[in-house]
């Protein structure tokens, strides 16, 4: 095998993504085809498999269907060798999302999408769960996400989830969204996927401590289409951004948004967090208290409880007061274990914290 192109269960060390642009538009339209097909399949597959697709798509290119199995061979070859299929036709991981992109621009993806489902349908809810179901699953998810079919990507959502119970991380929408990520591409989708997509995106990354200098400028300023931030169209947005530059240490930004929208960010224990960074932790646990009343009225539930790290400064907070109420609301958080059954980023924090507290 040559040395250019990896085995298919073996990491590829160079990456393609910086030359993707100059490299895919010096492509032939075939091989272009080839590439946006792989791209939507996102598993691996075998020649016979992707030719039956390519049959199926119906899109002119430079060669005729009647030349289809003699050209792709070398198609193929040439594709591994710029490094961008693996041995089992899949695109490399840093390009594939732009692929499907780029065939969405090209008009091409729904009927590829169409082709591909035809020759490879989805797996019935029924069928037990393996790690072929999860990767037809997640090609479902990423055809109706790049199809605006809000409708199937909540039904493809839910039977992820009830497929994969114990969901890998990272959640497969963090590399749907998070992989090259595109501001422009992001705006097309409704608020609540974007929200989804955020969310998961920032708690992966920083999880894993990776940049999202992107992703956080784009929650406080758009993009350049006229149209208002994230972050001014639902509070949601706007939680996602304090918190994320709060523990990044950027204090003046978040400070400057607080003073501008702080209002609608009543009962998220954010302005507790603020008192704590100044070191006054008298006055966050009176903040916090009161914006966990507010949270649990505004969800109706008296067990609500902090869902980032406000919660993990609140407990802080209440392990180191002695008053009566403190010790009560500690004794009751820790009784009902609720912040255990939150997010998993702070689960072994608060563990701890437990440990702490017996």
């Amino acid at each position: 095998m040559p040395l250019n192109r990896p085995a298919f269960d073996m990491p590829i060390t160079s990456s393609p993504s910086n030359d993707f642009t100059r490299i895919y538009q010096k492509l032939p339209p075939f091989s272009r085809l080839v590439l946006q097909l792989a791209s939507v399949i996102h598993e691996p597959i075998n020649l016979s498999t992707l030719l039956k697709c390519l049959y199926d798509c119906e899109i002119s290119t430079d060669v005729s269907r009647a030349d289809y199995a003699r050209q792709i061979h070398p198609c193929l070859a040439h594709l591994r060798e710029k490094n961008l299929l693996n041995a089992r036709c899949q695109c490399h991981d840093d390009i594939v999302e732009i692929v499907a992109r780029q065939a969405v621009k090209e008009d091409h993806f729904n009927t590829l999408a169409q082709a591909v489902r035809a020759v490879l349908p989805s797996i019935p809810i029924s069928y037990k769960a393996d790690k072929s179901a999860s990767r037809r699953d997640i090609r479902d998810l990423r055809i109706a996400l790049y199809s605006h079919d809000t409708t199937a990507f909540h039904q493809h959502l839910i039977n992820y989830y009830q497929r994969s119970p114990a969901a890998s991380s990272p959640h497969p929408i963090v590399n749907i969204c998070g992989r090259a990520f595109s501001a422009s591409w992001m705006a097309t989708m409704p608020d609540h996927i974007q929200f989804l997509a955020l969310h998961e995106i920032l708690k992966d990354h920083q999880g894993r401590l990776l940049p999202i200098t992107v992703h956080l400028n784009y929650l406080e300023y758009g993009t350049t289409d006229g149209e208002s931030p994230p972050m001014l169209r639902h509070p949601s947005f706007m939680y996602l951004l304090v918190s994320s530059l709060l523990l990044r240490g950027e204090f003046e930004r978040a400070e400057k948004i607080l003073a501008a929208h702080g209002g609608q960010l009543t009962g998220l224990g954010l302005d507790g967090w603020r008192a704590v960074l100044k070191g006054d932790m008298e006055e966050a646990l009176t903040i916090f208290m009161a914006d966990l009343q507010t949270l649990r009225q505004i969800n109706n539930d008296e067990e609500a409880y902090f869902t980032g790290f406000e919660g993990v400064l609140f407990f802080l907070a209440l392990l180191q007061s002695k008053s009566p109420e403190a010790a009560s609301l500690r004794h009751k958080i820790y009784t009902d274990r609720k912040p255990l059954k939150g997010s998993r980023l702070y689960r072994q924090t608060y563990q701890i914290l437990f440990d702490v507290f017996i």
